[in-house]
C-alpha cells in the first residue's frame, strides 16, 4: 500500500477546534482576520470582535472595540467602520478616531480593504483612500447602470490589482477606467460575491452564488477555470491550492492536478463540514488554515497530509474504542491482515475498501508462517492457508489438547516453533516433529502471571520475552525470570527486538530498553514524562513510537530526534495500544490505528519534512492591572511611567503542547524561562527595552524570536532640570555651610591653639616628675625583689645542711621540719607579704649589699665606685617600725649620681653607739648646698627614714658630704638556731605535737575532706561525733584560732600550690571546697595580700627573679 494509491481515495482531513470548544463555548465567526503580529481577530455574528492567541480568547467578556459595527475592515492592526457618511479607524480599547468623511447626505452601503487602501461605497460611488499618502479618490458607478436595467446594484466586494480596481457586484464584475468603469464581458452578468487576487500566480478569483471562476490576470477573455461549488462565501490561498468556502460546504482546488475535491473532515470527530456554510477562511502564514464555520472557528495543519487517514467505517463496521483490533502486515504480499470483532480479514493494497473474511468469530490472536495462518479462537488453534483462507487438512491434524485450548497469544521462534500462552499453560508446538511441549512447571506461582500475559516475542537468539500487567519475564533455557525493574513501569503494552538481543518495551508508565546480554534495563525518554506509549515499529528511517501525545522518532541508540502532535495532523490520545504496522512492500510506510482513522505514514517524506515553526504572541499588554493594549502589533512602543508596574500576557500560534516561553531584555545572553504566559516587571529604571521571547520545546528553541518594546519614562524628580535644581541647591548649601564652618573653625582653632600651648607647658613638666619617679620606683622594686629573692634563698641553703651527731630519729624529724619550713619558705619566695604588726628585724648588710647590686650597672656607667667598710660585712640588723629601705637608698643613690663625677668613690661604713646603729655614706662630690637641703628628695628620705623607726642627718663641706641614718639596733639572729635543737628539745617538741590524738585526727579528716565544699565545721562536728560548739571549743584551746579559720588556711594553702602548678584561678577555687570564686578571691587576698590573678601574674615574672 502506497501513499498513491491512497491518494485518490476519500480521506479525512483533522480540524482542531478553540480550546473554547472544549468548555462548552462555541464561537460562530462570520469573518477572521491575521493580526499583524499575529493571533486570529474574529468577528462574530454578533458583531462583537474578539482576539485568540493560541490559549484564551480575550476579552472575557465583551468586544474589543468600544462599538459593534455590521461591517468592519482590517489594516495596519486598525479597524475600520463607518457610521453615516463618516469613516472611523479604532484599535482594542480605544477610543475611535474620524478619518475622513464622504459628502453630506451620502449613505455609505459597503466598507472593505485591499492591499493599502480603504474603500467605501454609497448608492452613486466608490470611493478609495491611500492610508499612506491619504489620497481620496471619487470613481462614478453611473457607467454600471448602462449595462443593467436594475435601479439598484451593491457592490459587495473591490480588490486593487495592478493600479486598477476590480468590483464585485450584483450584475457581475467591472474594472475601473480613470474615474469610471467598464464592465468585464465575461463575467456574463451573473452575481459576484467576493473576489480574490493571487499576487503569486497572477490570478483573479471571482466568487459567484454558482461557483468560482479564475482568470489569467493577463488574459481575461477566457476563464482559466471554472468550478462548481456553490454559493461562494470566502476564499484563501495555500502554498499549493485554493481553500473556497461556500454554503455547502469546503472545496479545494490543486495547481499540481487542477482537481477539485470537497474536505468534509472527519464525521467521527463531529468536523463534517459538508451541507454547513463555510464564512471566513485565513491563511496564518505558517503552513496552517484557519476556518470560521457555522460550527465555530477550527485550525488545520497543512502538515497534515503527511498523515493520510482512512475513515474508519470504510476499514471496519466495528471500529470502536472498545473493540479489539489488530493489524499485521502480509509476509508474501503487499497488504495486511486485520482482525475485528467480526473475525480476521485480508486487505490488499490494491482494494482497501475490499476485505475479504478469513474466519468469522473471535479472534484472540494470530501468527502466519511458511504460507499459513495460525489463528487463537475461542474455539481453539486453527491453521488456514494464507492464500485461499480455507483450513489447512495437512496442518489440520493437530494435538486434541491444542485445539480445544483457549488460547489468547501466539508467536513463533526463528525455528518455526509456535509458541501460545494461554491461561493455564505456556506451550510450544515443533511443526516438524508434531510434537506439543509444556513449559508450565515455571510458572507455578499463584496467583499464575499467565493470567495477565499481554504480549509475547521470540528473539533471534529463541529467549520467548513476555510481556505481563506486572512487567517483563524472560524465558530461558526453560527458566522463567522476571526482571525486577520492569515492575515499575506496569504493564506492558508493545515489545519489539530493535537490535539482537536489544528489546524496547512500551509499558503504561514509560518507555524502556533492556539489553537482554548485559542484563541491563534503561529508560527512554518521551516526549514528555506524563505521555504513555501505545505501540513500537522498526524500520530503515529509525524507531518509531505511538504515544498519547503523537507519534515520536527515536534513533536505535535511544535518542529521540523527532515528534509529530497535535495540531500538525495527529490528535491527542487518539492512538490504539498495540495497534501499529509496518508494510511488507514498503518499509518506510507505516500503518497506525486510531480511535477515529487508520493512518498511513511514509516515514522517508516524513523524516526530511521540517515541522512548522510556531509564532510568540503578545495578546494583551496591562499597566498597572489596567489594560492598554490588546493583540499588539509587534512595532508598537509601550510607554509607561516610572514607578508603573507592567504586564504581558502572551500566547503561541500554532499552540504546541509543553511548550515553554523563553524571555531575554535588551541584550542579555542568557534566557530565562517563565511558568504560564504571562510576565511581569516592576520597578523599572528609566529608559527603553526590548523583550526577546521564544518558544522552546523539550529545551530546544521551538520558533522564531518575536521582539517587543517598551519604555520606562523618567519621573520629574531625576529630570535634567531637577538634577540641575539638586546641585545648584547642594552647590548653595556646601558653599553655605562651608563659609559658616570655616568661620567657626578659625575662631576654635584659636581657643584650641592657646589651650594647646597651655596644656602642652604642663605635660611637659608632668613628664619630667613622671620620669624621674618612674626611674626610682623601678629601682625601688628591682631592689626589694633582689633583698626578698636573696635572704629566702639563703635561708634555704642553710635549712640544707646536716648535723653528723644526730641519732637516725632526730634526723628524720630535721629532714621533716625542714622541708615543710622550705616548703613555706618557697611559698614566701613566690609571694609579697604584707607588712606584719610585730616590729621585725632585718638584715641592713644585706639590704645595702643588694641595693648596690641593683644600681651597679649606673655606677658602672657613670665611672662611680662604691667602697663599704668591713664592719658592713658582718651582718648589721636593725629593728623597723616600716621596712622602706629600699626607697631610702634609691633616693640616696640618685643623689649620689647627681652629685658625683667620674672616678669618685662613695664610702659606706657603720658605727654602733649603745642600742643604735648608725649607717655613714660619705662621698666627695659637690656640695649639698642649702638649697638642695630644702629641696623635696631629702625631705623624702628624711621622711621615709622617719617612717621607718630611725634619724637621718647630714653634714656637708665643701670637700665631702656626709649623710648618717640611724636605727635602732636588732638582736643577731642566728639562723644555724633552727637547727641546733638537742634532742630533749627535739623529743619535747614531738612529745607536744603528739600530745592530743583527737587534735590529730581532725587535722586529718580536714586534710581528706578540705576539697569538698560541703565540708565545714557542723560536717566535722558530726564526723568526730561531738557537738559544733565541743568542737569550736576543744579546737581553739588546742591551737588558739578557730576551726574555720584553720580550714581555709588549709584550703588555701592548697589553693597557692595549685596555681603554682599552673592550674586557673576557677578551677583551683573549686578543687579546694570554694563555691563562689568572688569569695575565693577575697580569702585569698586577706591571706597572701594580693588577688589569685596577681598571684599568677606574678608567679610568671619568677624567671626575672631567678635571673637576677
Amino acid at each position: 500500500m502506497t501513499l498513491d494509491a491512497l491518494a485518490s481515495e476519500k480521506h479525512a482531513t483533522v480540524f482542531y477546534p478553540l480550546p473554547s470548544q472544549s468548555e462548552g463555548k462555541s464561537f460562530i465567526a462570520k469573518k477572521l482576520f491575521l493580526a499583524n503580529g499575529g493571533g486570529l481577530w474574529i468577528q462574530d455574528i454578533r458583531n462583537k470582535v474578539l482576539f485568540f492567541d493560541g490559549s484564551n480568547i480575550l476579552p472575557k467578556r465583551g468586544s474589543a472595540l468600544g462599538h459593534q459595527p455590521e461591517q468592519l475592515a482590517y489594516l495596519d492592526n486598525y479597524f475600520w467602520s463607518f457610521l453615516g457618511s463618516d469613516i472611523y479607524r479604532s484599535s482594542p480599547k480605544q477610543k475611535r478616531e474620524l478619518v475622513f468623511s464622504l459628502p453630506p447626505g451620502s449613505e455609505i452601503q459597503k466598507i472593505g480593504a485591499s492591499k493599502r487602501f480603504i474603500w467605501v461605497t454609497d448608492q452613486v460611488n466608490f470611493y478609495s483612500f491611500n492610508v499612506d499618502t491619504s489620497e481620496f479618490i471619487t470613481y462614478s458607478l453611473m457607467e454600471l447602470y448602462q449595462h443593467s436595467s436594475q435601479s439598484n446594484i451593491q457592490i459587495n466586494d473591490a480588490r486593487f490589482v495592478y493600479k486598477k480596481w476590480v468590483l464585485a457586484t450584483t450584475l457581475g464584475a467591472y474594472v475601473s477606467n480613470q474615474n469610471n468603469f467598464d464592465y468585464v464581458e465575461n463575467s456574463e452578468h451573473q452575481y459576484s460575491e467576493l473576489l480574490y487576487f493571487s499576487e503569486k500566480r497572477r490570478e483573479l478569483i471571482v466568487g459567484s452564488k454558482l461557483g468560482a471562476v479564475i482568470f489569467d490576470i493577463q488574459n481575461t477573455t477566457v476563464p482559466k477555470k471554472t468550478i462548481i461549488s456553490g454559493h461562494v462565501l470566502s476564499i484563501a490561498e495555500a502554498e499549493q491550492e485554493y481553500w473556497i468556502g461556500t454554503k455547502d460546504g469546503l472545496f479545494i482546488y490543486s495547481f499540481l492536478t487542477g482537481n477539485v475535491r470537497r474536505l468534509d473532515g472527519n464525521s467521527s470527530m463531529s468536523t463534517n463540514f459538508s451541507g454547513h456554510r463555510i464564512h471566513s477562511i485565513v491563511n496564518d502564514e505558517l503552513g496552517g488554515m484557519w476556518v470560521a464555520t457555522e460550527k465555530g472557528v477550527f485550525y488545520v495543519s497543512l502538515f497534515g497530509n503527511k498523515f493520510m487517514r482512512v475513515p474508519a467505517h470504510q476499514v471496519s463496521n466495528d471500529w470502536s474504542n472498545n473493540n479489539k483490533l489488530m493489524l499485521k502486515a502480509m509476509l508474501d504480499k503487499a497488504g495486511y491482515w486485520f482482525v475485528t470483532k467480526s473475525g480476521l480479514f485480508k486487505v490488499e493494497k490494491k482494494a482497501i475498501h475490499n476485505k475479504i473474511q478469513y474466519y468469522r468469530g473471535k479472534v484472540f490472536d494470530f501468527i502466519e508462517t511458511g504460507g499459513h495462518l495460525w489463528l487463537a479462537t475461542d474455539r481453539g488453534i486453527l491453521c488456514l492457508d494464507a492464500e485461499t483462507g480455507k483450513v489447512d487438512v495437512d496442518n489440520d491434524d493437530l494435538p486434541p489438547l491444542l485445539k480445544e485450548m483457549k488460547t489468547h497469544l501466539l508467536e513463533v521462534d526463528s525455528n518455526e516453533n509456535i509458541m501460545g500462552v494461554s491461561k493455564q499453560v505456556l506451550w510450544k508446538y515443533d511443526l516438524e516433529k508434531e510434537k506439543l511441549t509444556s513449559i508450565a512447571s515455571p510458572w507455578d506461582s499463584n496467583p499464575s502471571p499467565l493470567s495477565d500475559v499481554t504480549n509475547v516475542i521470540a528473539t533471534k537468539s529463541n529467549e520467548l520475552v513476555i510481556g505481563t500487567k506486572q512487567g517483563l519475564y524472560i524465558l530461558k533455557e526453560g527458566q522463567v525470570r522476571l526482571i525486577e525493574k520492569s515492575i515499575s513501569y506496569g504493564r506492558v503494552i508493545s515489545i519489539i527486538e530493535v537490535q539482537d538481543n536489544v528489546l524496547w518495551v512500551a509499558s503504561n508508565y514509560g518507555l524502556f530498553q533492556f539489553d537482554l546480554a548485559q542484563d541491563q534495563l534503561l529508560s527512554l525518554p518521551m516526549v514528555d514524562e506524563h505521555a504513555t506509549p501505545k505501540c513500537l515499529m522498526k524500520n530503515d528511517s529509525g524507531v518509531w513510537v505511538t504515544s498519547s501525545m503523537g507519534l515520536s522518532r527515536y534513533n536505535i541508540e535511544g535518542e529521540k530526534i523527532g515528534h509529530y502532535g497535535q495540531p500538525f495532523g495527529l490528535i491527542n490520545n487518539e492512538f490504539v495500544a498495540g495497534f501499529c504496522s509496518t508494510a511488507t512492500d514498503k518499509s518506510s510506510l507505516l500503518v497506525l490505528g486510531s480511535l477515529y482513522n487508520l493512518i498511513y505514514v511514509d516515514t522517508d517524506a516524513l523524516s526530511v519534512s521540517k515541522l512548522p515553526s510556531s509564532r510568540v504572541i503578545l495578546s494583551q499588554i496591562r499597566v498597572n492591572q489596567s489594560l492598554v493594549g490588546l493583540g499588539v502589533a509587534k512595532t508598537g512602543r509601550t510607554n509607561i511611567s516610572y514607578g508603573d508596574s507592567i504586564d504581558f500576557q502572551f500566547g503561541v500560534l500554532p499552540q504546541i503542547g509543553n511548550v515553554v516561553l523563553e524571555y531575554r531584555i535588551n541584550d542579555e545572553i542568557q534566557w530565562k524561562s517563565f511558568d504560564g504566559a504571562k510576565l511581569t516587571f516592576a520597578r523599572l529604571l528609566p529608559g527603553d527595552y526590548r523583550i526577546d521571547i521564544r518558544p522552546t520545546l523539550g529545551g530546544n528553541p521551538r520558533g522564531s524570536i518575536s521582539s517587543y518594546y517598551f519604555s520606562v519614562s523618567k519621573p520629574w524628580f531625576i529630570s535634567s532640570y531637577a538634577i540641575a535644581s539638586y546641585v545648584f541647591a547642594l552647590l548653595t548649601l556646601g558653599v553655605s555651610f562651608t563659609l559658616w564652618r570655616s568661620r567657626r573653625m578659625r575662631r576654635a582653632n584659636r581657643d584650641l591653639k592657646a589651650q594647646i600651648a597651655l596644656k602642652t607647658e604642663q605635660l611637659r613638666h608632668q613628664s619630667r616628675i613622671l620620669l624621674s619617679n618612674n626611674h626610682k620606683l623601678r629601682k625601688q622594686l628591682h631592689v626589694r625583689r633582689l633583698i626578698f629573692s636573696q635572704a629566702i634563698i639563703s635561708f634555704k641553703e642553710r635549712l640544707q645542711q646536716r648535723s653528723f651527731d644526730m641519732s637516725d630519729d632526730e634526723i628524720a624529724l630535721k629532714i621533716r621540719i625542714s622541708d615543710q619550713i622550705s616548703a613555706q619558705l618557697e611559698l614566701l619566695l613566690n609571694v609579697r607579704a604584707a607588712q606584719d604588726k610585730a616590729v621585725p628585724v632585718y638584715n641592713l648588710s644585706l639590704i645595702l649589699d643588694s641595693a648596690i647590686n641593683g644600681w651597679t650597672e649606673e655606677f658602672t656607667k657613670e665611672g662611680i665606685s662604691i667602697d663599704v667598710h668591713s664592719s658592713l660585712e658582718k651582718q648589721q640588723y636593725v629593728t623597723l617600725d616600716y621596712f622602706n629601705l629600699d626607697e631610702v637608698f634609691n633616693l640616696l643613690f640618685d643623689g649620689v649620681l647627681r652629685r658625683c663625677s667620674r672616678e669618685q668613690v662613695v664610702y659606706f661604713s657603720s658605727n654602733t653607739l649603745e642600742d643604735k646603729l648608725t649607717l655613714i655614706m660619705t662621698d666627695y662630690g659637690s656640695r649639698i648646698d642649702e638649697q638642695y637641703h630644702q629641696s623635696h628628695q631629702w625631705n623624702d628620705i628624711r621622711s621615709l627614714v622617719t617612717k621607718s623607726g630611725g634619724d637621718a642627718k647630714m653634714f656637708c663641706t665643701d670637700e665631702k658630704n656626709i649623710i648618717e641614718l640611724t636605727w635602732l639596733c636588732g638582736l643577731a639572729f642566728d639562723e644555724m638556731s633552727v637547727f641546733e635543737v638537742d634532742s630533749v628539745q627535739l623529743n619535747r617538741l614531738c612529745s607536744e605535737q603528739d600530745s592530743d590524738p583527737w587534735i590529730e585526727k581532725l587535722e586529718k579528716l580536714v586534710a581528706d575532706n578540705f576539697s569538698d565544699s560541703e565540708f565545714s565545721t557542723s560536717a566535722a562536728a558530726k564526723m568526730m561525733f561531738v557537738s559544733e560548739r565541743s568542737l569550736q571549743r576543744r579546737f581553739k584551746s588546742a591551737t588558739t584560732r578557730t576551726f574555720t579559720d584553720y580550714l581555709n588556711e588549709v584550703r588555701l594553702d592548697h589553693a597557692c600550690r595549685r596555681l603554682l602548678a599552673g592550674d586557673k584561678v576557677s578551677d583551683a577555687a573549686f578543687e579546694c571546697g570554694f563555691n563562689d570564686p568572688s569569695y575565693f578571691s577575697k580569702r585569698f587576698k586577706h591571706r597572701f595580700g594580693v588577688p589569685p590573678t596577681q598571684f599568677v601574674e606574678d608567679r610568671e615574672y619568677k624567671p626575672e627573679l631567678t635571673d637576677l
